[in-house]
């Protein structure tokens, strides 16, 4: 079963930010900062107030403390956003826009590029996620291969997903 796609620079950055923020060490760090931060300008507020009988600033620290646990999700989103469109528009490679090739059979699968092959056999993908815009293919907790729905030129992308889902599954249990 064939697949032929092109990724967009844009593409490119929505599904490394995807796999980046699914890796469980991120979605860690995140939650530690979501509530370190503020519970520590929250503790500060406390303490102006209780200690020093400072209500002003207590209420000025815990209101900032609260803002901050609802902002840090979405800056921490729009850090990796703006750092991975950066590293994409570092990128030189006169080839990136170039079509990609998957093939996928029962031995696994086959990536091809203007510029490299390579085979991975069903063990090697740990994980596959279907969403409504792309098929994700994990190699590891932190690298992917990404297929955008919209950006297939040649193959049909649900029943290359469906192909891909009857043997991905089977590879993780054999694993365990």
């Amino acid at each position: 079963m064939k697949l032929v796609y092109q990724v967009d620079d844009e593409q490119w950055v929505e599904i490394s930010e995807h796999v980046v923020n699914q890796a469980q060490h991120v979605r860690s760090q995140v939650r530690t900062a979501r509530w370190l931060v503020p519970l520590t300008f929250v503790a500060i507020g406390v303490a102006y107030g209780v200690i020093l009988q400072q209500w002003v600033f207590a209420a000025i620290f815990t209101l900032f403390g609260a803002g901050i646990f609802f902002l840090i999700p979405v800056r921490y989103r729009q850090h990796v956003r703006n750092r991975l469109a950066a590293m994409r528009r570092e990128d030189n490679d006169p080839y990136r826009h170039a079509p990609k090739e998957l093939i996928a059979d029962d031995s696994g699968l086959t990536s091809k590029t203007v510029t490299t092959q390579s085979h991975l056999q069903w063990r090697a993908i740990r994980k596959m996620e279907l969403t409504d815009k792309y098929l994700y293919l994990y190699v590891s907790a932190a690298s992917a291969i990404g297929v955008p729905r919209d950006s297939v030129t040649e193959g049909d992308f649900d029943a290359f997903a469906d192909f891909c889902s009857r043997h991905v599954p089977a590879t993780i249990a054999e694993a365990v």
